[in-house]
């Protein structure tokens, strides 16, 4: 089905929708409009007239290089866009100050001839409202050297007061929650990794389960972990092209939570709405350059790039028992649609009065066997362990040796990639996060695998489970190569 879609005003929407009837909508679909809210249809007719600027308009990226010391051929690609809806004083310039102050602060630091040990790109998008667009021919045209180099790609779109919030590649959480830790915020004075657990302490009552696909938030105030999971990244913002096309392991970093009033996407976004209801003297701004910065540096440096894939394992395995979850929870709705068919229930409770279409019976999935993906997942987490543990072995390695381990890494993230695609997504190559095919921005994980089995394709989600457990296995070979590397005389 294909439905025409276009975004108006109240002003337009109001008389469209006081002329439906039929039943009254929930509340949660009503608006705040001065009328009963209705599903429809209704007697109205309505003649529309659509005009449309299909002017074609040059896309400007500007991208800014600063050569690495030691390992120029690995990279960190760090991007923010700048293109606005209308004024776009908080989306996007509120994270794009902040990108422009850390390359300001590198720049300087290169005035007193200091230089990373790895290549950083600092890039200003455009066209990420219309599409992702400068974002995405720029990762297209340079696909193959991104392949071979990029290490990192670290996202940030608007950022306001309030509480950090982080996304991304599961092997970065660590190195994400320890950037957290250093970091100071500006208006309470705990770190901003203390503030964000008690935030999640007073929002979430001790945790809750992960809705779709996305990991569950473990750590609260009740729970002493030293890890505040990170989520998984759908798609909204430029990281897309990075993480669903070319696997590069990518991060979104932001703040937010306290100020949000209704101008997203308006004429009202403008810097005098900012300067009077949101972060009035740019204090988080200077957290998101902090935090981006830090996280940059620290992945710039590092003698061995900072991944820890236990992490990834352990996200995995959370994974593997959500599809697993999913699977039961839908024979039991099938089961006890069918108890519910069998002796007329739904017939007898409808109003005589009224003619109404009985529910249909609804797919039972199978049982499926999910020990080959199990198994490549316990054979991850035993990988990463011995990865670990030859980074902390303390041998002295070579430079030569340092940078083959590291040109190693990079591609670690590649290992996730389907050159088929998703099905019916051909372009998304990433077999562990995806954006929902329908859920817009949100994320799907282990998309191929669970979108099967929501929309009954079976068959299609054995498939796509052994697409996802090799890709694993291959991963924890890879990891394993590596260590061995580390480990050699």
């Amino acid at each position: 089905m294909k439905i025409p879609v276009i975004p108006i005003g109240y002003g337009d929407a109001a008389p469209l929708l006081a002329a439906l009837e039929g039943a009254t909508v929930p509340p949660s679909w009503r608006g705040a409009l001065p009328f009963t809210y209705h599903f429809g249809p209704g007697p109205a007719k309505v003649h529309m007239k659509l005009q449309f600027n299909w002017e074609t308009k040059p896309v400007l990226d500007v991208v800014a290089t600063m050569k690495g010391s030691t390992e120029p051929d690995v990279w960190i690609v760090r991007g923010n866009h700048y293109d606005g809806w209308v004024n776009g004083a908080d989306d996007p310039i509120s994270g794009q100050s902040g990108l422009l102050e850390e390359a300001r602060a590198l720049g300087e630091l290169a005035k007193q001839g200091w230089r990373p040990k790895r290549t950083l790109i600092y890039t200003a998008w455009d066209g990420e409202e219309p599409g992702l667009l400068g974002s995405t021919e720029w990762a297209e045209t340079h696909a193959v050297d991104l392949t071979q180099h990029a290490a990192l790609y670290v996202n940030s779109d608007e950022s306001n007061r309030g509480f950090f919030n982080a996304s991304g590649s599961y092997q970065l959480e660590r190195l994400i929650n320890d950037v957290a830790h250093e970091i100071p915020d500006p208006e309470t004075n705990v770190s901003i990794w203390k503030r964000e657990e008690a935030g999640r302490a007073a929002r979430e009552g001790g945790g809750r389960a992960a809705n779709g696909g996305a990991r569950a938030s473990a750590a609260s105030g009740a729970n002493k972990s030293d890890i505040l999971p990170i989520g998984a990244l759908g798609s909204g913002s430029d990281f897309a092209t990075f993480i669903d096309h070319l696997g590069i392991s990518s991060v979104n970093l932001g703040f937010g939570g306290e100020d949000r009033g209704g101008t997203y996407h308006s004429a009202y976004d403008t810097p005098w709405y900012i300067e009077h209801f949101g972060d009035k003297e740019s204090i988080y701004g200077k957290a998101m350059a902090d935090t981006a910065g830090t996280l940059v540096l620290r992945f710039a440096n590092a003698d061995v790039l900072p991944y820890d894939f236990r992490n990834l394992a352990t996200t995995l395995n959370g994974y593997s028992g959500e599809l697993k979850a999913l699977v039961k929870q839908l024979q039991r709705d099938a089961a006890t649609r069918q108890h519910n068919l069998d002796p007329g229930f739904y017939k007898l409770a409808a109003d005589p009065e009224k003619h109404l279409e009985m529910p249909a019976p609804l797919s039972s999935p199978p049982d499926y066997d999910f020990s080959a993906l199990d198994q490549a997942i316990a054979a991850l987490q035993a990988s990463a362990i011995r990865f670990n543990a030859a980074q902390a072995s303390g041998a002295q390695l070579t430079l030569e040796k340092v940078s083959k381990i590291n040109l190693d890494l990079v591609r670690a993230e590649r290992k996730f990639l389907n050159p088929d695609g998703l099905p019916r997504r051909p372009w998304v190559e990433h077999v562990l996060y995806a954006p929902g095919w329908y859920t817009g921005y949100g994320v799907k994980t282990m998309p191929g695998v669970r979108e099967a089995i929501e929309d009954g394709r079976y068959d299609e989600a054995k498939q796509q489970m052994v697409i996802v457990a090799n890709a694993i296995q291959s991963e924890a070979s890879y990891l394993d190569s590596i260590t061995a590397e580390l480990t050699a005389n």
